[in-house]
Protein backbone atom coordinates (compact mmCIF):
# COMPACT_ATOMS: atom_id res chain seq x y z
CA UNK A 1 0.00 0.00 0.00
CA UNK A 2 1.81 3.42 -0.88
CA UNK A 3 0.18 5.26 2.27
CA UNK A 4 2.80 3.14 4.15
CA UNK A 5 5.37 5.37 2.59
CA UNK A 6 4.97 8.57 4.68
CA UNK A 7 6.50 11.01 1.78
CA UNK A 8 4.24 9.70 -0.35
CA UNK A 9 0.78 10.85 1.75
CA UNK A 10 2.66 13.79 2.23
CA UNK A 11 3.00 14.67 -1.57
CA UNK A 12 -0.78 13.85 -2.27
CA UNK A 13 -2.27 15.79 0.87
CA UNK A 14 0.00 18.73 -0.32
CA UNK A 15 -1.44 18.41 -4.22
CA UNK A 16 -5.12 18.31 -2.61
CA UNK A 17 -3.90 22.11 -1.27
CA UNK A 18 -3.20 23.26 -4.11
CA UNK A 19 -6.13 22.12 -5.65
CA UNK A 20 -7.99 23.79 -2.56
CA UNK A 21 -6.08 26.56 -2.27
CA UNK A 22 -5.79 27.44 -6.17
CA UNK A 23 -1.77 28.20 -5.72
CA UNK A 24 1.40 27.40 -4.10
CA UNK A 25 -0.02 27.12 -0.41
CA UNK A 26 2.24 29.38 2.21
CA UNK A 27 1.48 26.81 5.26
CA UNK A 28 1.50 23.14 6.04
CA UNK A 29 -0.77 22.04 8.95
CA UNK A 30 0.49 18.86 9.36
CA UNK A 31 4.66 18.29 9.15
CA UNK A 32 6.32 18.83 12.33
CA UNK A 33 3.11 20.05 14.47
CA UNK A 34 2.69 23.05 11.17
CA UNK A 35 5.36 24.21 9.25
CA UNK A 36 5.50 27.17 6.36
CA UNK A 37 5.32 25.14 2.82
CA UNK A 38 8.82 25.11 2.11
CA UNK A 39 9.02 21.79 -0.76
CA UNK A 40 10.03 22.51 -4.19
CA UNK A 41 6.84 22.95 -5.84
CA UNK A 42 6.93 21.49 -9.30
CA UNK A 43 6.05 17.96 -8.02
CA UNK A 44 2.61 19.14 -6.38
CA UNK A 45 1.79 21.65 -8.93
CA UNK A 46 2.27 18.89 -11.62
CA UNK A 47 0.00 16.21 -10.01
CA UNK A 48 -2.65 19.05 -8.88
CA UNK A 49 -2.61 20.58 -12.64
CA UNK A 50 -3.28 17.22 -14.34
CA UNK A 51 -5.61 16.22 -11.63
CA UNK A 52 -7.57 18.90 -12.10
CA UNK A 53 -7.33 18.18 -15.85
CA UNK A 54 -8.36 14.85 -15.91
CA UNK A 55 -10.63 14.99 -13.00
CA UNK A 56 -8.66 11.91 -11.70
CA UNK A 57 -8.44 12.03 -7.97
CA UNK A 58 -4.96 13.15 -6.68
CA UNK A 59 -4.88 9.74 -4.78
CA UNK A 60 -5.13 7.37 -8.03
CA UNK A 61 -3.30 10.05 -10.04
CA UNK A 62 -0.17 9.98 -8.71
CA UNK A 63 0.18 6.34 -8.98
CA UNK A 64 -0.69 6.50 -13.28
CA UNK A 65 1.98 9.25 -13.28
CA UNK A 66 4.86 7.83 -12.01
CA UNK A 67 4.33 4.90 -13.96
CA UNK A 68 3.86 6.78 -16.85
CA UNK A 69 6.94 8.15 -16.57
CA UNK A 70 9.09 5.36 -15.36
CA UNK A 71 8.45 3.46 -18.58
CA UNK A 72 9.45 7.29 -20.59
CA UNK A 73 12.65 7.64 -18.22
CA UNK A 74 13.55 3.75 -19.38
CA UNK A 75 12.82 5.12 -23.47
CA UNK A 76 15.47 8.00 -22.40
CA UNK A 77 17.98 5.76 -21.13
CA UNK A 78 18.04 3.69 -24.26
CA UNK A 79 18.27 6.74 -26.59
CA UNK A 80 21.08 8.28 -24.62
CA UNK A 81 23.20 5.00 -24.21
CA UNK A 82 22.23 4.62 -28.20
CA UNK A 83 24.02 8.09 -28.98
CA UNK A 84 26.81 7.16 -27.02
CA UNK A 85 27.52 3.48 -27.62
CA UNK A 86 25.38 1.36 -29.97
CA UNK A 87 22.07 -0.34 -29.98
CA UNK A 88 23.09 -3.29 -28.02
CA UNK A 89 24.48 -1.69 -25.18
CA UNK A 90 21.56 1.06 -25.34
CA UNK A 91 19.04 -2.24 -24.90
CA UNK A 92 20.84 -3.30 -21.74
CA UNK A 93 21.06 -0.05 -20.21
CA UNK A 94 17.61 0.00 -20.88
CA UNK A 95 16.93 -3.33 -19.34
CA UNK A 96 19.35 -3.12 -16.56
CA UNK A 97 16.76 0.49 -15.18
CA UNK A 98 13.95 -1.28 -16.32
CA UNK A 99 14.72 -3.47 -13.28
CA UNK A 100 16.81 -1.48 -10.61
CA UNK A 101 15.28 -1.59 -7.73
CA UNK A 102 15.79 2.60 -7.09
CA UNK A 103 13.76 3.00 -10.42
CA UNK A 104 11.05 0.73 -9.74
CA UNK A 105 10.69 1.70 -6.08
CA UNK A 106 10.40 5.17 -7.26
CA UNK A 107 8.24 4.74 -10.05
CA UNK A 108 6.00 1.81 -8.67
CA UNK A 109 6.48 1.32 -5.16
CA UNK A 110 6.20 4.57 -4.20
CA UNK A 111 5.47 8.00 -6.06
CA UNK A 112 7.94 10.44 -5.07
CA UNK A 113 9.88 13.49 -7.20
CA UNK A 114 13.21 11.86 -6.86
CA UNK A 115 11.72 9.40 -8.91
CA UNK A 116 10.57 11.76 -12.06
CA UNK A 117 13.99 12.90 -11.46
CA UNK A 118 15.08 9.28 -12.88
CA UNK A 119 13.75 10.90 -15.99
CA UNK A 120 14.31 14.48 -16.36
CA UNK A 121 18.05 13.89 -15.25
CA UNK A 122 19.09 11.54 -18.31
CA UNK A 123 17.04 13.95 -20.30
CA UNK A 124 19.23 16.55 -19.66
CA UNK A 125 21.92 14.84 -20.00
CA UNK A 126 21.02 13.49 -23.22
CA UNK A 127 20.21 17.39 -24.63
CA UNK A 128 23.36 18.36 -23.38
CA UNK A 129 25.60 15.70 -25.46
CA UNK A 130 23.42 16.40 -28.50
CA UNK A 131 24.31 20.17 -27.76
CA UNK A 132 20.63 21.47 -27.24
CA UNK A 133 21.74 23.96 -24.99
CA UNK A 134 18.50 25.69 -24.41
CA UNK A 135 15.82 22.86 -23.73
CA UNK A 136 18.66 21.81 -21.65
CA UNK A 137 18.79 24.74 -19.59
CA UNK A 138 15.08 24.90 -19.43
CA UNK A 139 15.01 21.33 -17.97
CA UNK A 140 17.34 22.19 -15.06
CA UNK A 141 15.63 25.21 -13.97
CA UNK A 142 12.33 22.82 -14.49
CA UNK A 143 14.51 19.40 -12.32
CA UNK A 144 15.97 22.23 -9.62
CA UNK A 145 12.75 23.19 -8.55
CA UNK A 146 11.15 19.84 -8.39
CA UNK A 147 13.46 18.08 -6.29
CA UNK A 148 16.56 19.97 -5.50
CA UNK A 149 19.14 17.18 -3.96
CA UNK A 150 19.25 14.89 -6.97
CA UNK A 151 20.06 18.41 -9.12
CA UNK A 152 22.95 18.77 -6.83
CA UNK A 153 24.20 14.90 -7.84
CA UNK A 154 23.38 15.93 -11.06
CA UNK A 155 25.41 18.81 -11.89
CA UNK A 156 28.55 16.91 -9.52
CA UNK A 157 27.66 14.24 -12.81
CA UNK A 158 27.89 17.20 -15.29
CA UNK A 159 31.37 18.51 -13.80
CA UNK A 160 32.79 15.51 -14.01
CA UNK A 161 31.53 14.41 -17.44
CA UNK A 162 33.08 17.74 -18.53
CA UNK A 163 36.73 16.67 -17.24
CA UNK A 164 35.73 13.45 -18.48
CA UNK A 165 35.30 14.93 -22.43
CA UNK A 166 38.29 17.09 -22.00
CA UNK A 167 40.34 14.10 -20.77
CA UNK A 168 39.15 12.16 -24.10
CA UNK A 169 39.21 15.41 -26.32
CA UNK A 170 35.57 15.49 -27.04
CA UNK A 171 34.92 18.71 -28.60
CA UNK A 172 31.90 20.22 -27.04
CA UNK A 173 30.45 23.54 -26.55
CA UNK A 174 31.60 24.00 -22.93
CA UNK A 175 30.68 27.26 -22.18
CA UNK A 176 26.75 26.00 -22.35
CA UNK A 177 27.72 23.63 -19.60
CA UNK A 178 28.68 26.34 -17.15
CA UNK A 179 25.67 28.34 -18.08
CA UNK A 180 23.29 25.72 -17.43
CA UNK A 181 25.39 24.46 -13.77
CA UNK A 182 25.20 28.69 -13.20
CA UNK A 183 21.37 29.27 -14.24
CA UNK A 184 20.26 26.17 -12.08
CA UNK A 185 22.26 27.43 -8.86
CA UNK A 186 21.17 31.23 -9.55
CA UNK A 187 17.10 29.80 -9.52
CA UNK A 188 17.26 27.66 -6.88
CA UNK A 189 19.09 30.47 -4.58
CA UNK A 190 16.05 32.77 -5.99
CA UNK A 191 13.65 29.85 -4.95
CA UNK A 192 15.50 29.66 -1.19
CA UNK A 193 15.69 33.47 -0.65
CA UNK A 194 11.66 33.68 -1.04
CA UNK A 195 10.85 30.94 1.74
CA UNK A 196 8.93 32.52 4.40
CA UNK A 197 12.18 32.05 7.01
CA UNK A 198 14.28 34.60 8.55
CA UNK A 199 16.82 34.46 6.43
CA UNK A 200 14.85 35.73 3.52
CA UNK A 201 13.90 38.75 6.11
Amino acid sequence: DGYLDPDQAFHIRMAKAFIFEQKVPTWDNLSNQGRYYSYAPIYHSILATFSLLTNIPVDVLIFILSALYGVIGILVVFLFARKLFNEQTALYAAFVLSVLGLHLIRTAGQSRPDGLALLIIPAILYLLYSERFLPAILLSIFQILLHPLSTAFMLIAIIFWMIFFKFKKINLNYKYFFALILITIVVFLIWLFHLPYPWSD
